[in-house]
């Protein structure tokens, strides 16, 4: 029984260092404008895919001063798109929204209830 309880720690540690090394992948490929849509639509998969798991790694990665610099720099990023095209912009809007969602959630002390689940809005809604 002890094994079991060891081997599920274990993989939930493996699966939160994925999800961080995703986080740190997802934004550096961002700064690639030929890449960007594909890193963007990734990165809320990424999201919406571990949304138990990644609140507390997009936490723990925000405690870290220079990966809070990435992350604040990757989201003014996203705010003021360089390349104008609709697809890419979208796709801003909406990682820009899920991770608003995510903080809010944070502040009114609702981290325990998946991401996922209370985001589910019409796509026409998050445009």
């Amino acid at each position: 029984m002890e094994g079991a309880a060891s081997e599920c720690g274990r993989d939930v540690v493996l699966r939160r260092l994925t999800i961080g090394r995703r986080i740190s992948e997802y934004i550096s490929k961002s700064h690639n404008a030929r890449v960007r849509y594909n890193a963007y639509d990734c990165f809320i998969k990424l999201i919406e895919r571990n949304s138990h798991d990644f609140p507390e790694v997009w936490a723990h990665r925000m405690r870290t001063p220079r990966k809070k610099r990435e992350v604040e720099e990757f989201v003014g990023m996203l705010r003021v798109p360089s390349v104008p095209k609709r697809e890419t912009d979208e796709l801003a809007l909406r990682l820009l929204w899920l991770l608003d969602q995510m903080e809010r959630q944070k502040r009114a002390g609702a981290a325990e209830k998946p991401v996922a689940r209370q985001m589910a809005v019409p796509n026409r809604a998050r445009a």
